[in-house]
């Protein structure tokens, strides 16, 4: 994987959500794609905020703290709490196949708190228990500034030292050399 950002480590995401068979056939890339009652049970991951902390005044190397929210809808069709239910074994589905994978661990760093939300969403055409993983995942950030001096010309000036004398303050041989930016 490239250097880490916010909208790779959503799109990877998604994509282990993708692979993992025990989750849901429908996982959105945003929170803004609108779900259809033929796309539930389905999976949004999205990442509204990141904060960037700078431990040092050197190279602008930060912590990158992004909240990765993942929704889960179901469809509710009655109040038996059944959706409810099935909302709650795709929280623990995502848990572990974002958990259980070494790799996902590992490229994340730190993953320093997780909230779990639970509610139901009556404002749609369809009633939905709703699920609201939030994870706080860590990562360090490196940004490159470009270089914009460019070394063109060295000039050497040597003035040798006569042995017991030192240097006389005479330029016994100078050399230049040219086009060192290409």
């Amino acid at each position: 994987m490239a250097t880490l950002n916010t909208k790779l480590l959503r799109q990877d995401v998604v994509a282990r959500l993708d692979a993992a068979a025990t989750v849901v056939a429908t996982v959105f890339d945003s929170k803004s794609t609108p779900m259809t009652v033929a796309d539930l049970p389905a999976v949004s991951v999205y990442t509204p905020t990141s904060t960037l902390d700078r431990p040092g005044i050197g190279a602008p190397i930060f912590r990158n703290t992004d909240l990765l929210k993942i929704e889960i809808h179901v469809r509710e069709d009655t109040d038996d709490g059944a959706a409810a239910a099935a909302a709650n074994d795709l929280e623990e589905a995502v848990l572990d196949a974002l958990f259980t994978d070494p790799l996902w661990v590992k490229q994340t760093e730190m993953t320093v708190g997780a909230t779990i939300a639970r509610g139901v969403d009556t404002a749609g055409d369809v009633r939905r228990a709703v699920s609201s993983i939030q994870l706080r995942s860590q990562y360090r950030r490196q940004f490159k500034a470009p270089m914009v001096d460019r070394l063109e010309t060295v000039h050497v000036d040597i003035d040798m030292i006569q042995p017991g004398d030192g240097p006389d303050g005479d330029i016994d041989t100078a050399q230049t050399i040219e086009g060192l930016d290409t």
